[in-house]
């Protein structure tokens, strides 16, 4: 990686920061691509394969107000991986229907957990912080 952190440290603007979290993807993904060309079995390169979906995408922060606004984010993570809401489910261990009432927002009263579990499996980070 050519990252030049002694002269990020200089300018720690947003502009800044925003090219940090830009070269790091990239060279991420570069790596990410080559292991995919290297993998020696279909579940290898099948994870490899989610891995280098998640990361392609945009990794700004989506502000969540409501369990649809989580269930929005699940949808368009799971499609961009291209999985089936059975695949997700299993790869996060709940049930296909949790994934499917999960995407839709139609139980306020998912057990936090369950949601973790199903954004682990997808790579999605659930942040919180203090306003």
């Amino acid at each position: 990686m050519a990252i030049d952190v002694l002269e990020i440290g200089k300018d720690l603007s947003e502009e800044a920061l925003r090219r940090l979290r830009a070269q790091i993807s990239e060279d991420f993904r570069k790596i990410v691509q080559d292991a995919y060309s290297n993998a020696k079995t279909a579940e290898q390169a099948d994870a490899l394969r989610r891995l280098y979906a998640a990361v392609k995408q945009d990794a700004s922060p989506t502000f969540i107000h409501s369990i649809a606004d989580i269930g929005v984010l699940v949808r368009e993570t799971r499609k961009s991986q291209a999985l089936s809401q059975a695949e997700l489910a299993d790869y996060a261990g709940v049930g296909r229907r949790v994934v499917s009432e999960l995407e839709r927002g139609v139980k306020d009263t998912i057990e936090i957990g369950i949601v973790m579990s199903v954004c682990a499996a997808l790579g999605i980070d659930l942040f919180a912080r203090k306003r």
